[in-house]
């Protein structure tokens, strides 16, 4: 399965790039979070769903299935930060 990833603000600096493929078979959203928190290593930033608006072909995944969402073949997940202030 081919997912294209694409990353946004500091995702994209955690990942050393704005987009990148993966052959993966029957990942979730959670799964597939992880297994790029392992390519990132133990020093850099982590990518947590918590600080991400994350769509899989546009759609929102709290609108679907939230971190369990199934990524079906061909998917692109888009990861943009969230920032707040005050």
């Amino acid at each position: 399965m081919k997912i294209v990833v694409r990353a946004f603000g500091h995702a994209a600096a955690a990942l050393g790039t704005k987009e990148l493929s993966l052959e993966a078979s029957a990942l979730t959203v959670n799964e597939l979070l992880a297994k790029l928190n392992d390519s990132i290593g133990g020093g850099g930033a982590h990518l947590a769903k918590e600080t991400f608006l994350i769509a899989i072909d546009g759609i929102e995944i709290s609108a679907i299935d939230g971190g369990n969402t199934q990524i079906q073949e061909p998917s692109t997940v888009s990861l943009i930060p969230v920032s707040h202030g005050g």
